[in-house]
């Protein structure tokens, strides 16, 4: 049997709705692969995820993971996720750095590609620190 035909169901009945504070729902996405041609190798894969049920905030959140389960190129130990990137992702979001296509905008420095900026916040730690103050002070002001 293909794995995408099997149902999704969640056994418990209606105790679910009065046990559990919070209910995720976990799906497969791309795989994450480096190299090219016969030297092309699997080191991780997208996890998507959707909040299904959440007594203390919103529900029926969505979004999207990289996790690494081997040895990689960009440096992410294994069994961990892509910090920078959700950085990254989450600062896009609140309008500190700005998106136009595939460049990327902050402190007035264009960076071509996600990846471009991801290497430049590796190679300079107070800028990586900089964008998460920036990030959590506009979060915790408007959330």
């Amino acid at each position: 049997m293909c794995e995408n035909t099997i149902p999704e169901y969640t056994p418990g009945g209606r105790a679910k709705g009065f046990a559990a504070s919070v209910d995720l729902r976990l799906r497969r996405g791309d795989w994450i692969s480096e190299g090219t041609g016969e030297n092309k190798e699997i080191v991780g894969q997208v996890v998507k995820f959707k909040v299904e049920k959440n007594k203390t905030f919103k529900r029926m959140q969505t979004g999207e993971f990289d996790f690494y389960f081997a040895k990689n190129n960009a440096g992410i130990p294994e069994y961990y996720n892509d910090t920078y990137k959700e950085i990254i992702v989450s600062a896009v979001e609140w309008g500190v750095v700005e998106r136009t296509g595939s460049w990327f905008v902050y402190n007035n420095q264009k960076y071509q590609g996600m990846n471009n900026l991801v290497e430049a916040l590796k190679d300079d730690e107070s800028l990586i620190e900089k964008l998460k103050e920036e990030v959590l002070f506009l979060a915790t002001r408007k959330g």
